[in-house]
């Protein structure tokens, strides 16, 4: 375990527990990667709060002996976490990735309107740079989407306000 640098690790929960298999009717001592996953059940402010791990059973075997990565890459490869931001971006780096479109989408809302950006700070390709290279898959959006999502939030904010006046 010393000797493992991999990134792919940081997908799993760490230490593995060690587990015996039955493999061609031989035990086995076997490494079972416990994938780190998260359900967000409450908020803080506008955005989800992560509370504990999901579908704990999502797991990778790896030989002990075995010191090829390919499955636990393979893993990575076809899971998608259900993971929203939290308020600790270190602690939330350390335990995977904590993108959705969703939050990204109202996060560039937020940054657009409260630091007077232009919409098509979207298409710089600096700006897709950073967002790619914090998650590869991640969706860029359009300026004509930031726009909507701008009338969007807009438009909920002020039927919030007229609600809460009429009181």
């Amino acid at each position: 375990m010393k000797a493992w640098s991999s990134p792919v690790y940081a997908h799993f929960i760490t230490p593995p527990e060690i587990v015996n298999k039955s493999v061609n009717g031989k035990q086995v001592p076997m490494y079972k990667f416990v994938c780190k996953r998260y359900v967000c059940s409450e908020r803080s402010g506008t955005l989800p709060r992560l509370t504990g791990y999901r579908n704990p059973s999502a797991s990778v075997s790896k030989q002990t002996n075995d010191a090829s990565t390919a499955n636990l890459m393979k893993h990575v490869r076809v899971c998608s976490p259900e993971v929203s931001t939290e308020d600790n971006g270190i602690e939330s780096y350390a335990h995977g990735c904590s993108y959705t479109p969703e939050v990204l989408r109202l996060l560039l809302v937020k940054w657009v309107t409260s630091c007077s950006r232009p919409y098509s700070i979207v298409q710089d390709e600096p700006f897709i740079q950073i967002i790619k290279m914090l998650y590869n898959k991640a969706t860029i959006v359009t300026p004509k989407t930031v726009s909507s999502d701008v009338q969007k939030v807009f438009h909920l904010a002020r039927e919030s306000v007229i609600k809460n006046l009429k009181v």
